[in-house]
């Protein structure tokens, strides 16, 4: 129906644009949106502690040895989540390269996501934090379930 509403709106004399990829996709990308969702995207940390796929252990091992959650997010050139490297990669020798240790594939969710569902899952799960990334794999940060809680919290509090 947005071609049809777009031309309407055209013919009244506003600029319009029609997005194809639809209401999901734009959701997922974190862009702009009216309502009253509370969205992983809204409360994400972009201080993700992150390493190329192309970096060696010693390049990276003493922020992996650091980092709060025990984990490097692996990405690309493009900035595209690739894989995580745990802290158990520590053991490894010095020059094995990360893409050789990391896990492929990680969990994601996009900016999109409903923080109530979520939250539940990453629960039941025994998840601390979880990586958002945009529809394209390109990472968006890091949502800390206990962030994520006092939001719902706080958004509860604010509906009474």
């Amino acid at each position: 129906m947005s071609p049809r509403a777009a031309w309407r709106l055209e013919m009244l004399g506003y600029p319009t644009f029609d997005y194809v990829a639809g209401k999901q996709d734009w959701l997922a990308f974190g862009l702009p949106y009216d309502g009253y969702a509370t969205l992983a995207g809204d409360h994400v940390t972009e201080d993700v502690a992150t390493c190329s796929v192309d970096d060696r252990l010693g390049d990276v091992r003493g922020v992996l040895g650091s980092t709060r959650f025990g984990m490097l997010a692996v990405l690309n050139a493009d900035g595209i989540v690739l894989g995580r490297l745990n802290r158990t990669a520590l053991d490894a020798d010095e020059d094995s390269p990360v893409s050789e240790l990391m896990h492929e594939g990680p969990t994601t969710v996009r900016p999109s996501e409903e923080l109530e569902g979520l939250t539940e899952r990453m629960g039941r799960a025994d998840v601390d934090a979880i990586l958002v990334t945009h529809s394209d794999g390109k990472l968006v940060g890091l949502l800390e379930r206990d962030v994520a809680e006092e939001a719902l919290e706080e958004a509860h509090d604010a509906d009474r």
